[in-house]
């Protein structure tokens, strides 16, 4: 596991693993636990959630390394920034402002923080 995230709604652990390419949940007591995606999903990183929006964002280093959102469910699975055509393809952590609705990430290979949001529009350097 790389990643971890608290949905303090609905009382689940998101979380990424890059051993089996796939992310999923775990209730709080470890009880019940269900894998959500592995479609697509190379090398996953960093993941965050913002249960008001309903949304789940995450880092990939696969083949094609990128910025990916997803309904909570594990649906709509939609990449948000392709950075494989660039030299930010060591995406690491991410964090988001709930409020402006902007994910934020670190990008290893240059020592950038980027954002861009929901959408994956207005990309900006921090």
């Amino acid at each position: 596991v790389r990643g971890l995230a608290v949905d303090w709604e609905s009382s689940l652990l998101y979380f990424t693993d890059y051993f089996y390419e796939e992310i999923g949940i775990v209730t709080y007591d470890g009880k019940r636990n269900k894998t959500l995606i592995t479609a697509g999903v190379a090398n996953p990183h960093g993941i965050a959630v913002d249960p008001s929006s309903g949304y789940m964002f995450w880092t990939d280093w696969g083949n094609k390394a990128r910025i990916q959102r997803a309904s909570l469910s594990g649906h709509n699975q939609t990449t948000l920034v392709d950075l494989q055509s660039s030299t930010q393809n060591y995406p690491h952590g991410i964090a988001l402002d709930l409020t402006a609705r902007r994910v934020y990430w670190i990008e290893s290979a240059t020592d950038q923080i980027l954002s861009v949001d929901y959408d994956g529009h207005n990309e900006r350097s921090v």
